[in-house]
């Protein structure tokens, strides 16, 4: 089984295949996957394209947050452990989207090739622009653990993102990368409540948590 740590580096089977422009160190090593490109936004933010296929994954010891869009295929890929029982979920799709809080220990089977996109955050950072887009106090912001929502809002700046990425465009991403967090931010399914806003600030109405 192929063990990855988000984070820092992928574990996985088979051939280590490195971003034509990457600009951060992703090496994989034990499993059928590959990297694409790939984009340092700075202070831990980053963006990655990735490939899969016949292998089983266990995410561990996630530091920071991943947010993930699957960009073609799919259906040959399930999470298997407990956390995706609680969730109901079954299979993936092209246009799914997964959210993996830090600390999720999650396991995956995937039976055909796909590709997906991740958008990774520091806890800290994630924090900082709830604050700057909601106005609020982000002490209390939990993000859930979530395996192939459907959220319609979030599709055109994930895709965004995924095009500034192959591009390798950092101003493009930033842009789409703020507006992304601010369609999960205006989804009150996507995370729990916090204690409310700043001192001098107001809550903004599109913040649902």
């Amino acid at each position: 089984m192929a063990r990855v740590n988000l984070g820092a580096s992928c574990f996985c089977d088979g051939r280590h295949a490195r971003p034509a422009f990457a600009r951060i160190d992703l090496p994989c090593r034990l499993a059928p996957c590959a990297t694409g490109a790939a984009l340092d936004l700075g202070y831990g933010r980053s963006t990655t394209v990735w490939s899969n296929r016949d292998a089983q994954v266990r995410y561990e010891g996630l530091s920071g947050h991943t947010l993930s869009l699957y960009t073609r295929g799919g259906s040959g890929t399930r999470r298997i452990d407990r956390g995706a029982k609680a969730a109901g979920v079954d299979r993936g799709w092209q246009g799914a989207i997964c959210l993996m809080p830090q600390g999720q220990v999650s396991e995956w089977e995937i039976s055909e090739r796909f590709e997906f996109f991740h958008l990774h955050l520091p806890d800290e950072e994630l924090r900082l622009a709830y604050s700057e887009i909601c106005g609020r106090d982000a002490r209390g912001l939990a993000l859930a653990d979530l395996t192939y929502i459907d959220a319609p809002r979030m599709i055109a700046p994930f895709r965004a993102l995924w095009a500034a990425t192959e591009a390798a465009d950092p101003f493009a991403a930033e842009t789409a990368m703020s507006e992304l967090l601010a369609s999960l931010f205006a989804d009150s399914h996507l995370g729990a409540p916090v204690a409310g806003p700043l001192s001098g600030g107001s809550r903004r109405a599109n913040c649902g948590f």
